[in-house]
């Protein structure tokens, strides 16, 4: 029996008496439902047809027999049960709509719109760097070994006469390149 089979509770039910009463013991045989007594053709038949019969008229009175709360309680779950379906219907439908929508939109190729660029203005005051130099900034290696330590003072002599030819001039870079040249041939500080 499969969890989500039509009447799964009553045909587990049924499968568990069998599997109790033992194997070859019990056999669930398919009852034609709403047949007369009259078409029968042989007394197998017969039995289940006449089974089948008692089982309605025992189901009617036992409804029949229920209060009158569980038929309310019946009815709400149904009423909700129809507008579920129905709002699920609509949603359906609105999904299917949009769904095909971008289909159709998809196919047909349609023609980008072309983005203008915009004209880009000169700045009215072009800013110009300055660099601002103290005229006492001297750092000697004595002096940059006391402040920075002798492991320091090493890494940087050596990248700083790595960096410099002799035999050309020097020339101005900025400090914030300098830093990235000793970080990239040294590592961190």
């Amino acid at each position: 029996v499969r969890a989500k089979s039509q009447h799964y509770d009553l045909l587990s039910a049924i499968q568990q008496l069998a599997f109790a009463i033992g194997p070859g013991c019990v056999e669930v045989l398919k009852v034609p439902a709403h047949v007369s007594r009259g078409c029968y053709e042989n007394d197998l038949e017969r039995w289940l047809i006449a089974g089948n019969e008692s089982a309605d008229r025992l189901a009617k009175s036992v409804n029949a027999a229920r209060p009158a709360a569980v038929w309310s309680l019946w009815s709400a779950f149904a009423d909700q049960l129809a507008l579920c379906s129905e709002q699920a219907s609509i949603a359906r439908s609105h999904i299917l709509a949009v769904s095909k929508f971008w289909n159709e939109a998809a196919a047909h190729d349609r023609p980008a719109v072309p983005q203008v660029s915009r004209p880009q203005r000169q700045a009215r005051v072009q800013p110009e760097p300055h660099l601002t130099v103290p005229a006492t900034l001297e750092l000697t290696g004595q002096s940059f070994r006391r402040f920075f330590g002798l492991d320091l003072f090493r890494r940087v002599s050596a990248w700083f006469s790595s960096i410099r030819a002799s035999d050309r001039p020097l020339q101005w870079i900025s400090f914030h390149q300098l830093f990235i040249s000793f970080l990239f041939r040294f590592g961190g500080v």
